[in-house]
Order: C-alpha cells, then structure tokens, then sequence
C-alpha cells in the first residue's frame, strides 16, 4: 500500500495518535512521576531548572555586550572594616551619583568600633540610599545594618537569599512581597523606582532576570575618580562582587550578588522581561511536535520497510538542533522562553516507541488477534 507524505490521510492516520499517547504516557508514568519522590529531589531540581536559554547565554560572550551607561558596580571585597567602607562610600558620593545602592556583607571577624563613622557619613549624603535588607519565612523583614539607626533610608529585600540556595540557578526576581497589610518592595525595585520615580510595575510579581542586554562594569575603590564623570546621576550599586562570600549560581555563570541586583534593576527600568511560556502551552507544543516528529518516522519506516534505528536518530538530533536554534533567536530578539523540555523527550522515545508499537501489531498478528491488518500503516 502506497503511502503519500503529504496526504491528509498518512498524517490523520490514527497509529499516529496512538503512538504519541504512548510516549506521553510512559514520559509521565517512568520519568516525571518517580521524580517527584523524594528520593529524586536532586535530579527533580535540575530537571526543572534546565532552560534551553541558558544554551545561548552561556555561549555568548558577556565582554562584547554593551556596558550599561547607568549602572556600576563598586567593589568593596577587599575591603574589612567599616571604616574603609564608610570613605569608599563618601567617595562615591562626591561622584553626585542618583542612587546609591548598599548591598554589603561585613565579615565575621569585623569590630564594630567605626559603626558610628559609618552611619554619620549614610547621613550626611545627599543622594538616594537603597540598603539591602532580608524576608524571613512569614515574610516578615528583617531590617537591615543601616535602617534602624537612619529610619529616612529606603529598604528593600534581596532576591539573592530570597527561596535560593547555590544548588539552584538564579535566574528570577521578584518586585514585591505582600504581608498582611504591608506590601514589601525588593531592593532592585526600590533601586529602579529611585532612579525613575515614574516606574510602572507589577506587584508581587516575579520576572525572569535579563542577563543578554547589558554588561555590568565592576570597579575598584581606588578607580571611584576615574569613573566620576560616568558616576554622576546614575545608579552605584556598593557590595562584595569578587568574593565567595555573596557567589550564587545563573544561567550565565556564577555573579555576584551586587551584580545580580544590577541586572535585576536594568531589566525593571528597561522593560524588557523575559516571558516565560506557561507549561500547560509547553506541553501542547511538546504533543504537536512529537506527533509531527512520529508521522516523519512512520514514512521512512513505510518507506524502507523497517524502522531504521540510526535515521530516526539522526532525524531527532537535527529537529534538536533546529528547535534550540529557533527557541534562541525567539529569546534573544524577542524575549520570550518557549518551553521545549517536553518536545525533546517525546522526540528522544520515538524510535523506540515506534519499534515497540510495531513489535506489538507483529505479535498480535501472529496469534491472529490482529482484526483488519490491512488498516495499519506498518504491516
């Protein structure tokens, strides 16, 4: 029986459907259901964490992005006392930066004796101050060093220590947190609305971090006077960006914390979230495209008279490949992720799936229970 690819009736053909279900069917009964034991957490976060993205993002080559004109990072990871740090601050303040953003960690062994330095130079300073503070669990703030002592500086909450740890990617940021009554704002919000007082954004809201755009340069306090010039008006994020001590896990490597919150900001001031395909969408993509992919593998099976193992291999690595290539210019021109975890595992079981549902008709051929074998596609 002569078969054309093209025809309505190949593609409609129900042995299409049922091997499709099949695929599904076992994807969820042997590989998402056993990963949700507890037993599996490890393999569960890192097969949920994956993003195709995150492909393009490690292969691009962060120095040749544009730096951002409106956002800096100071360096203060060599830096142990208060002291030091309160100069390091006036210094860049003397720069009559916009926004100053504190997101400092101080060293265990530091002595508090030059606290008193420190917080006099936080309020003699003009410019806007935006310090880090920490959620606890009930989402409560726990306020930060600086706050309690100068109650006019604004206080925001950190994404990086926010429901993430190093085992998982950092890729999200969240605007606000509602509590009760009270509606806190995360510090890279609190850094964007500072900057531009007449930002619109989405409350309690979490977006994807936009690591593509922009490069963010890190400076060393002895280079604060080279950069007095770039400083001024702009946005100065102060913290440790070279150090262990605030190291956390994203798509593009391991970043600092203070550059973390950089990003974050420049995504909110600039608009330019990354929109994350809904996983119901994904998986209805996913359908679409492994039903197309089974229809492929059925002609050439029709057409060779035998399911060729290393052709549907072949055929899966180069829609593989075509897929990351399209899934990476949609994310990268137009800021959106499509979801295409669920497209790979139906295409990667096709070849088997095939051969098992024609192993099958062949067995219930031979103990005639095949009823109308001229129907099939396969035999």
């Amino acid at each position: 029986m002569k078969h054309k690819f093209w025809s309505f009736r190949f593609w409609l053909h129900r042995s299409h459907l049922y091997i499709t279900l099949g695929i599904f069917l076992f994807s969820f009964l042997v590989i998402y259901i056993p990963l949700n034991t507890s037993f599996f957490d490890p393999v569960t976060r890192a097969f949920e964490d994956f993003r195709l993205s995150d492909l393009f993002l490690r292969l691009s080559d962060r120095n040749s992005m544009p730096e951002s004109n409106e956002i800096f990072v100071v360096d203060v990871t060599s830096i142990r006392n208060r002291k030091a740090i309160a100069e390091t601050i006036a210094e860049v303040a003397a720069t009559s930066p916009k926004v100053i953003a504190l997101d400092i960690m101080f060293p265990d062994d530091d002595r508090s004796e030059d606290n008193l330095i420190l917080m006099q130079t936080l309020d003699t300073i003009p410019a806007t101050i935006v310090t880090a503070s920490e959620v606890s669990d009930d989402n409560n703030v726990l306020s930060s060093f600086f706050t309690p002592a100068l109650p006019q500086l604004r206080e925001g909450y950190t994404n990086t220590t926010m429901n993430n740890t190093y085992s998982k990617c950092l890729r999200t940021y969240t605007t606000t947190i509602t509590n009760g009554d009270d509606t806190l704002r995360s510090l890279p919000l609190q850094i964007a609305l500072a900057y531009q007082p007449s930002l619109r954004y989405e409350k309690d809201a979490e977006q994807l971090i936009n690591y593509s755009d922009v490069h963010i340069r890190k400076v060393l306090p002895t280079d604060i006077s080279l950069f007095a010039d770039r400083f001024k008006d702009k946005i100065v994020v102060i913290g440790i960006a070279s150090g262990k001590e605030d190291l956390h896990l994203t798509p593009v490597g391991d970043l600092s914390g203070p550059k973390i919150v950089a990003l974050s900001a420049h995504t909110l001031i600039h608009h330019r979230e990354i929109t994350e395909m809904p996983i119901w969408l994904g998986v209805v993509l996913g359908f679409l495209l492994t039903y197309c992919f089974v229809v492929t593998c059925s002609y050439l099976h029709i057409k060779y008279e035998k399911t060729d193992n290393i052709r549907i291999t072949l055929s899966a690595i180069l829609v593989t490949i075509l897929l990351v290539f399209i899934n990476l210019i949609v994310n990268h021109f137009f800021h959106y992720s499509i979801s295409l975890i669920y497209a790979f595992t139906g295409i990667v079981l096709t070849g088997n799936a095939l051969s098992f549902y024609v192993g099958w008709l062949l067995w219930l051929q031979e103990k005639k229970k095949l009823k109308h074998p001229e129907k099939t596609l396969y035999l």
